[in-house]
């Protein structure tokens, strides 16, 4: 967004929290200032951080509560992803946008397609529902990420869940192999050029279909599996 609008939209929070009887002091524009200069999704540990090292004068407690101000008074949303963390970003009044979130790296961005909002608007009517608001969040792997874990290999432990994968090695330096790891993964089908998908990855037990077989693997096993992503 240009930088304009961002100028346009802070000089209208700090008047309409003026007018509301909310003292926007030197120290206040600055944290409301920092939330506006950018369209990054900030978490309160970023804004606290940018805080401290700009020396503002302003405790965790006002940080929150000003946040939750403009949440409140329609200036702020709040979001949360897979990883479970908070985070805000501006609300504009008439526009809309979904989010692409990078599991690795975390990013996240923002996109627009008029044929997914055309085509889910026309799925609810046809339903007889009134659509008031919707938000999609799509997960996976930005370009970045993907590139780097489709061109080497990683444990199947850290691939999360939805992608796909074949089965390039089994690693042998751990106490699972001495206790006859191949053989167990050979009896579960699990071999090089196996092809699956991580059902769930949740940080206990990892749950894959594995050339059409549902399997649940422990933690051991899965950092001995070692694949490659497909998509």
């Amino acid at each position: 967004m240009k930088s304009s609008k961002h100028r346009q939209i802070l000089d209208e929070c700090i008047n309409f929290l003026n007018v509301n009887g909310v003292n926007v002091t030197g120290q206040l524009s600055g944290l409301i200032s920092f939330f506006f200069s950018t369209d990054k999704h900030f978490s309160f540990e970023e804004i606290k951080q940018y805080i401290h090292s700009k020396k503002i004068d302003i405790t965790d407690t006002e940080i929150r509560d000003t946040m939750q101000l403009l949440v409140e008074y329609g200036f702020a949303i709040e979001k949360e992803f897979v990883d479970g963390v908070v985070r805000y970003e501006h609300h504009h009044y008439g526009e809309h946008h979904d989010h692409l979130y990078c599991f690795k790296c975390g990013t996240i961005s923002e996109f627009y397609s008029p044929v997914i909002e055309s085509e889910q608007h026309k799925e609810a009517i046809s339903k007889g529902f009134h659509v008031f608001s919707h938000k999609m969040q799509i997960y996976g792997l930005c370009e970045t990420c993907f590139g780097k874990s489709s061109a080497h290999t990683l444990p199947l432990a850290m691939v999360e869940g939805g992608a796909k994968f074949i089965v390039k090695d089994i690693s042998d330096h751990d106490s699972f192999f001495e206790s006859g790891l191949r053989k167990k993964l050979l009896e579960m089908g699990i071999i090089s050029g196996s092809t699956g998908e991580i059902l769930t990855n949740t940080g206990g037990r990892i749950v894959v279909i594995i050339n059409g077989v549902r399997l649940a693997l422990g933690r051991g096993m899965s950092q001995s599996i070692q694949v490659v992503l497909t998509e």
